[in-house]
Order: structure tokens, then sequence, then C-alpha cells
């Protein structure tokens, strides 16, 4: 194989989880709250009737699991507002909980395959990856 080796740069590429915005998460929590102490009073109000209401035991549960739900769903839009206000360059309310790496990847600078970090040549285009520094 008379091919010359070429070496290049690996770019790296990030992967994080992310968070939520102030107000909407706040919102959120307080109609959960309600909802889930309003389940819970209604759903024990049948469970200890004389005659067991399974109409109200079953209706509370369905109130618990509407405000769990309606917290998810402010949790998920607040994460979307903060994730676009920090890519455009905007001040969010809060932070952007949860943000850490899961793993590490590197992209090769010649053709742009995606690599693990411990790779030492691209399996596409057969170029040798230089070793890098420690990372600062």
């Amino acid at each position: 194989d008379d091919r010359a080796v070429m070496f290049t740069q690996r770019k790296r590429i990030v992967v994080t989880a992310g968070g939520r915005e102030s107000l909407l998460q706040i919102i959120g929590g307080v109609i959960a709250f309600i909802a889930v102490a309003g389940g819970l009073v209604l759903g024990g109000a049948g469970a200890m009737a004389e005659v067991f209401n399974v109409a109200e035991f079953v209706s509370g549960g369905a109130l618990v699991l509407s405000g769990l739900l309606t917290y998810a769903i402010c949790a998920g839009l607040a994460e979307i507002i903060r994730l676009l206000k920090k890519q455009n360059g905007l001040d969010y309310g809060g932070v952007i909980a949860d943000a850490r790496i899961l793993r590490t990847y590197y992209q090769c600078g010649r053709c742009g395959t995606t690599v693990d970090m411990v790779v030492e040549k691209c399996p596409r285009c057969d170029c040798v990856f230089e070793n890098e520094g420690p990372e600062k």
C-alpha cells in the first residue's frame, strides 16, 4: 500500500442532556400540586366511603395523573425555551438542568465521519489522527 498517510485533527462533538425555563416550570409545579392534592382527597374519599365509590377513586387517580403530566409538559416546554434562547445568544431564566456530558465523539477533519474518541484511524478514509495534548 503506497498511499500517503494523511494526518488530520479530529473535531470534538459533545452530547449533552438539558433543563427548564423558570416561570413555566413553577406554573406546572403549582398545577401539579393542586391536582395531586385534589386527586388524593377525591380518591381517598372514594376509597373511605361506606360503600367503595369506584368513580371517585378513579377520578382521583386521573386527577393525580393529569397533574403530573401537566408538570412534565410545562417542564419540557421550559427546556425548549431555554435551549432556543441559549442557541440564539439570548439571556434565559434559570439554568439548563442536568447538562452533563453523556459521551464524547470526534469527527474526522477530512471526511466528516463521526468516530469514537479512542479510534486512531478513520474507518472511512483511513486518515490517521494526531495525538492531542491534555484538554483544558
